[in-house]
């Protein structure tokens, strides 16, 4: 039997480990770290990018090992922000770590080298032994001399904040967003700025002189710089995919900061996204009646898409199911049957919150319905006309029977889900 106060510490072992906000890809990799995935490409880690080193020869002049090089997942690798590929060894990259032949190691950031004066503050920064480089005494004296390295972890760094988005920063979970259209809103500070962050993480600090870059994983190749925007607004691709959204701030002095603010998000899309979409909602009464709404083909739509069993949300109610529909309607009930309701391109379907006007509830508009009240009159039009290329209309129609509204005056939200519960299209008024 377990005693009783390890199965305590058993329990808050399990709590701590669901709530511990998981470290980004970023924070996995420090500078001047050497990562490779399943190829042989070799990416060094500078200012919180990869770069791609080119060649051996390049790897071995600066100095690296090939035993300090970490294997790592692809997700990981391909989430990395990317940097400026290592083409030449003419200026060592950002975060690495250097020394000639006497004790000295020193910090190469923004072309300088800046001297760590004990191993307290090489330890509290994180840095590694191993990733040391033993350069040549000409070739470190050749390096321009920068401050020495502060026992400050801050130091000379600025801190980025994401503040509003599809995602947040340090969010434990992968949202999932219904919606390609995405927009982010960051804040930072520099590295003199008040230590209360307060200000910053509501978008209220000073920010006039940053500069900010974000990048995402996923969609991006490269950064994209805003100078006087604190948000970027994206239209992604149609399709159900996971993307890492970066920004990192660069202040005034030049200094980027080396941990960029990150978020992970998965949009969940149907394959039938733009395919089709609710082109209208009339829904600003309490009558029923007067409410509807409008689903059309999309304007990119060529194939013929089965939409019975689609659902239509509104806020606080109760989805609707599309249903199946009588294609071609007889005046004698007893010869209507009931299809899938098939929109081909360019139909669309008006939903109606009332009833039918011709006793039934989901069908297909002809030519000939308008005399559907004189059954001798409408079998008679259909009789002559039921062969004309023009004989159906491009419109299904669907009768709700609704004794209370559907819809919202106002601050309505209309989902439109395929049968699998992904989001097709929304509409807000």
């Amino acid at each position: 039997m377990i005693h009783k106060n390890l199965f305590y510490i058993i329990i808050l072992f399990i709590i701590l480990s669901l709530t511990i906000i998981p470290k980004t890809s970023q924070a996995a990799f420090g500078e001047g770290m050497l990562i490779k995935g399943l190829s042989n490409e070799v990416y060094v880690i500078e200012n919180g990018l990869k770069r791609w080193i080119k060649t051996a020869d390049i790897f071995n002049k600066f100095g690296y090992s090939w035993t300090n090089i970490k294997s790592v997942s692809e997700d990981l690798l391909n989430n990395a922000p990317p940097g400026k590929d290592i083409t030449n060894t003419y200026n060592y990259p950002d975060g690495t770590l250097i020394k000639g032949s006497g004790h000295p190691v020193y910090l190469v950031e923004k072309g300088l080298k800046r001297w760590i004066p004990n191993p307290q503050i090489f330890e509290a920064r994180a840095f590694k032994w191993q990733n040391i480089i033993q350069a040549e005494d000409k070739i470190l004296d050749k390096i321009k001399k920068g401050d020495d390295i502060s026992p400050d972890p801050s130091n000379h760094q600025p801190q980025t904040f994401i503040l509003d988005g599809p995602c947040k920063q340090f969010q434990g979970t992968i949202p999932i967003i219904e919606t390609n259209q995405i927009e982010f809103k960051y804040s930072g500070r520099n590295s003199q700025a008040p230590l209360d962050k307060t200000s910053y993480l509501t978008g209220q600090g000073n920010t006039t002189d940053l500069k900010f870059e974000t990048f995402l994983a996923g969609y991006d190749e490269s950064w994209k710089t805003s100078w006087y925007s604190f948000t970027r607004k994206i239209t992604l691709p149609s399709e159900n995919k996971t993307y890492t959204f970066y920004v990192r701030v660069k202040d005034e002095n030049s200094y980027y900061d080396i941990t960029p603010a990150s978020c992970k998000f998965r949009i969940n899309l149907s394959s039938y996204h733009n395919q089709v979409e609710i082109s209208s909602v009339s829904g600003r009464s309490t009558d029923p009646t007067k409410e509807q709404i409008t689903l059309k083909s999309g304007r990119k739509s060529s194939e013929s898409i089965n939409i019975t069993g689609w659902t239509i949300k509104a806020k606080k109610r109760i989805p609707i199911t599309i249903p199946q529909a009588i294609e071609s309607v007889y005046s004698n009930s007893i010869y209507n049957h009931k299809v899938d309701l098939i929109l081909e391109p360019g139909e669309k379907v008006t939903i109606y919150g009332g009833s039918s006007p011709i006793g039934i509830d989901a069908y297909k508009i002809n030519k000939c319905l308008k005399y559907f009240d004189d059954k001798l009159e409408y079998d008679t039009c259909r009789y002559e006309h039921y062969q004309d290329s023009d004989f159906f209309k491009k419109e299904w129609r669907i009768y709700l029977n609704r004794s209370s509204e559907f819809l919202a005056k106002d601050d309505e939200e209309v989902i439109l889900k395929d049968e699998d519960g992904m989001v097709i299209d929304i509409y807000n008024y």
